[in-house]
């Protein structure tokens, strides 16, 4: 149920995640062959079931988040857990090594509710069947990205002055921190030195874009 975010290994094999509705429902991701069986489970989550909505899951109903490093590494996280820890397997799904990092937590204001409300709702009323709950604070990471030469790029949450921007963490391919950057643009794909994105211009048209990335030092 809801296949999301399938992601290729060089040799053809796919790592992809869907709920699995029970009882109790599970987040699963799964390593599957080319012709979609699957080999092996490499993560299983628990999941609230509905009507309980938390409000950064969204329609997945999960935190769970996973990309590919250009090592053929499998990076995957919880955002709905309060720690910062990044997990990182080989290409068969055996454990290599766990990225954790100290983080100060957002709080999330009064303030900052009815915002949050409308981007979920717009201007409809919330739904009455819906048990919809927002933290007292943002989640450590809303998503992660990596490039081709193994750089794991962690959305997080900051707040400037009273906006909530989204910087990124940047750790190398051993799992080092290596900077925190803001980008205007969300990151699509990494490839070499070159992030591409979707924006859309002052007239609602959607353009894909290319930017360049320049390093002030090697890692």
């Amino acid at each position: 149920y809801q296949f999301t975010g399938p992601r290729f290994l060089p040799d053809g094999r796919m790592v992809g995640g869907f709920l699995v509705p029970a009882q109790q429902p599970q987040a699963e991701l799964e390593l599957f062959d080319g012709e979609l069986e699957p080999l092996r489970t490499l993560v299983s989550l628990p999941v609230e079931p509905p009507p309980i909505l938390h409000y950064f899951a969204g329609n997945s109903m999960t935190g769970l988040r996973w990309n590919l490093s250009g090592q053929g590494e499998i990076v995957w996280c919880d955002f709905l857990q309060p720690g910062y820890t990044l997990h990182v397997l080989d290409g068969q799904g055996d454990h290599v090594r766990t990225i954790e990092r100290e983080y100060d937590a957002v709080r999330i204001t009064e303030a900052d509710r009815e915002p949050l409300l409308r981007k979920m709702f717009g201007d409809n009323p919330l739904p009455p069947q819906w048990d919809v709950r927002i933290p007292n604070r943002y989640p450590p990471f809303s998503g992660l990205s990596c490039d081709d030469a193994g750089r794991i790029f962690v959305k997080t949450y900051a707040r400037d002055g009273q906006e909530v921007s989204e910087p990124y963490d940047v750790f190398d391919r051993e799992g080092r921190y290596m900077a925190r950057v803001s980008l205007q643009v969300p990151v699509m794909v990494l490839r070499d030195d070159f992030l591409y994105t979707i924006v859309e211009d002052a007239d609602g048209f959607r353009e894909v874009k290319r930017f360049k990335i320049h390093w002030l030092q090697e890692f």
